[in-house]
């Protein structure tokens, strides 16, 4: 009945089996390592920007004195923020890509 259902259904042998599991656990164990390190790599970049908007309060004061909107001063730090993010990447990709072993 089953075999009728589904013709292309295999059974793993034990030895098969806990070949496949031992990789889906690796696999499991890369998942949370990669998670892991985006959400580091995302609170550094939070902190970074928010030290840099602590330490530019004058900065921030003087472009809202000259007309700067709340929302333009909000651009000018979310586009540092990208550029800091994007090269954050670039270095870390090229850092890897130079010294990984193959």
């Amino acid at each position: 009945m089953i075999k009728a259902k589904y013709p292309n259904l295999i059974a793993l042998e034990d030895e098969e089996f806990t070949r496949s599991y031992s990789q889906f656990r690796i696999l499991k164990a890369t998942a949370w390592a990669v998670a892991v390190a985006g959400a580091a790599g995302r609170t550094g970049v939070a902190n970074t920007m928010i030290m840099s908007v602590f330490t530019r309060i004058r900065e921030i004061a003087i472009l809202r004195v000259n007309g700067f909107s709340q929302a333009q001063i909000g651009g000018v730090i979310f586009g540092e923020s990208a550029v800091v993010s994007v090269f954050g990447a670039l270095t870390g990709s090229w850092l890897e890509a130079a010294f990984s072993t193959r």
